[in-house]
């Protein structure tokens, strides 16, 4: 398979539905990557690969990439943006929801303990 057919299929894989077939496309935009020198192109499919698999910082660095190759390539740019956007989103709802976990447990803790025979907590 030539680097057109390559970068072809690629393309067509990051955009399936299914995360194995995304999981493919990554691998060959990074043969592509290996056989022959970074391109604007293929540092966007990665990035675009990648957040669609919530792989925000791994998104990111192929962006920095290529805004340091093409500092004004303007879907580079705001794609960079909504990447960090979600990161952020996440991260805070990973924080929401591991505070909320811990507070569960710790009530359940207390509740249990606080109903076992000859144990007083107040």
């Amino acid at each position: 398979m030539n680097v057109s057919e390559t970068l072809t299929n690629a393309t067509q894989l990051i955009t399936s539905e299914k995360r194995q077939d995304i999981h493919a496309g990554l691998d060959l935009l990074n043969q592509l990557l290996v056989d022959g020198p970074d391109t604007p192109t293929y540092l966007m499919h990665l990035a675009l690969a990648h957040f669609r698999l919530s792989e925000y910082e791994d998104a990111r660095r192929n962006l920095s990439r290529l805004l340091r190759m093409q500092p004004n390539h303007m879907e580079a740019r705001v794609l960079y943006q909504i990447v960090s956007d979600r990161a952020k989103r996440d991260g805070m709802i990973s924080m929401v929801f591991t505070g909320g976990l811990v507070a569960a447990v710790g009530y359940a803790l207390f509740k249990t303990m606080s109903h076992r025979p000859g144990r007083r907590f107040m």
